[in-house]
């Protein structure tokens, strides 16, 4: 039963949640078919983990109906059907609780009310109370306020037609509507370019992304520069949700970066944090390919201090996210830095295997202080927890053989290595083909230690100093040179 529909939906109550949801169960306003206050009231008692072990049907069965004889396949039908009406019941109360709690968007409703009945003089009293409050109302843009500032602002344009026959401006509803589609086309690419780069999978849901790859934007930015009529603050928000949306597409354009960079730092206050991470790692995936660790270092300053890492999610921080910030530290020399971000951030990775993590990062920190026999420690306790520690890990494991002169080791690791990439479904194109690269410049230097003879090598050096995405390039031509 614990794992029921029902029983997951009251897990996500608080205590103070309980105790309103016991007042909806108990309304017969909500509450029309039969009497569930018993059945909730026994529920309740086993809130918050429903994980005793008295929590089985047959025990409550007995506590609901205390002088009848306990048959099993009547009792667990009985509870199943009182389940099923509290199921309904308790996503009625979620719903009505998040309507509640979304302040604009019941005003909205109200308005849509006053409109359709003709009750005008409440209307327009609401509807500049509500244009006055916004700033109180909305904490923070996200997609769904924008939604909301839509059907507000069309209130006002069905107002004036119900009333005078005009059609007033509707250019704050089109700004609204164009920043909700801007940030949400945005998504739909992101999500589908991390498909193909991580998991390699087959980009189907492409309707989006090709009608931007055949938007004219340019001609779209020149009108825009010279539209007059919109608020200012207005049209930087929309500025900075479009061109994120363009980003998306034209990713090494620095003109586009140039603009969200200065959109963004400016307006990042009036986001929610959801929303003010998106541009975040926008920013973050173009410093990264620069390795412009400076902007790097202000951008993750930034980040921490806003504390933006999944809000949804209870605060937790993304793997990559927790990744980059370590590297961008350590390629940096600030390992005593590294060493506190460890200590600190891991406990914000949704893991429960957080001593992996531990030692993946003072992997990384032992290398780069040269403590090489440290560094195959701390990896070779690390677990494959996530598809992207199935290269990291290998690649610092073929740096250590090579630095330890574990050339057997080094020649085994590659073979598998060589075939994984060559196999695995799940290698998208982009990950095999850098890994590939990496791996065959590491060839090349291997066999050279291993022979004494740099004739090869020679050969390939300008070819690694040429290479624009090579992974680990510095360690390749540090070696190359020694």
């Amino acid at each position: 039963m614990k794992d029921t529909k029902l029983i997951q939906l009251l897990k996500t109550f608080s205590r103070e949640e309980t105790k309103e949801f016991e007042k909806f169960v108990a309304s017969p306003y909500f509450s029309r078919g039969r009497d569930l206050k018993p059945f909730y009231k026994i529920l309740k008692s086993y809130h918050p983990e429903f994980n005793n072990l008295n929590f089985t049907y047959k025990k409550i069965y007995r506590k609901l109906y205390p002088k009848e004889k306990y048959n099993k396949s009547k009792a667990e039908n009985v509870i199943r059907v009182l389940s099923s009406e509290l199921t309904k019941l308790t996503e009625e109360f979620i719903t009505v609780r998040d309507l509640r709690a979304n302040e604009l968007r019941s005003r909205i409703c109200l308005l849509e009310f006053f409109l359709n009945n003709n009750l005008n003089k409440f209307y327009v009293k609401l509807y500049s109370g509500t244009r006055k409050d916004l700033h109180k109302i909305i904490d923070g843009y996200t997609g769904g306020d924008f939604v909301d500032l839509y059907f507000l602002s069309m209130m006002e344009v069905m107002f004036s037609v119900h009333n005078n026959g005009k059609n007033a401006s509707n250019m704050e509803s089109q700004i609204n509507m164009m920043n909700f589609f801007c940030l949400c086309a945005a998504n739909f690419i992101n999500n589908s370019y991390n498909d193909r780069i991580r998991y390699n999978l087959d980009n189907r849901n492409d309707l989006v992304e090709q009608f931007m790859r055949n938007f004219d934007h340019k001609n779209f930015i020149l009108y825009l520069d010279k539209k007059k009529g919109i608020a200012k603050q207005d049209k930087e928000i929309f500025e900075l949700c479009f061109y994120g949306l363009l980003y998306t597409i034209h990713r090494k354009d620095k003109n586009i970066v140039s603009r969200v960079e200065t959109l963004f730092y400016k307006n990042k206050h009036l986001f929610r944090d959801n929303h003010k991470l998106s541009f975040y790692y926008l920013l973050k995936g173009y410093y990264n390919r620069e390795s412009d660790f400076e902007k790097l270092n202000t951008l993750y300053g930034a980040l921490l201090e806003d504390e933006v890492y999944v809000p949804l999610t209870g605060g937790e921080m993304p793997f990559i996210l927790y990744n980059d910030i370590l590297y961008n530290l350590i390629a940096q020399n600030k390992l005593t830095d590294a060493h506190k971000f460890i200590l600190k951030y891991t406990d914000y990775l949704r893991t429960d295997k957080k001593e992996s993590f531990h030692n993946f990062g003072f992997a990384h920190i032992e290398f780069k202080k040269r403590n090489f026999v440290k560094s195959l420690e701390h990896i070779s306790k690390v677990e494959m927890l996530t598809f992207f520690f199935k290269y990291e890990i290998r690649n610092l494991y073929l740096k250590l053989y090579y630095e330890l002169g574990y050339f057997d080791e080094a020649l085994s690791l590659l073979d598998t290595y060589k075939h994984f990439l060559k196999s695995n479904k799940n290698v998208s194109e982009e990950q095999r083909l850098q890994n590939k690269l990496f791996v065959d410049y590491y060839k090349i230097i291997l066999d050279s230690k291993m022979s004494g003879s740099k004739t090869e090598l020679v050969k390939f050096k300008k070819s690694i100093s040429n290479e624009e995405s090579l992974i680990y390039k510095d360690w390749l031509l540090e070696k190359s040179n020694e």
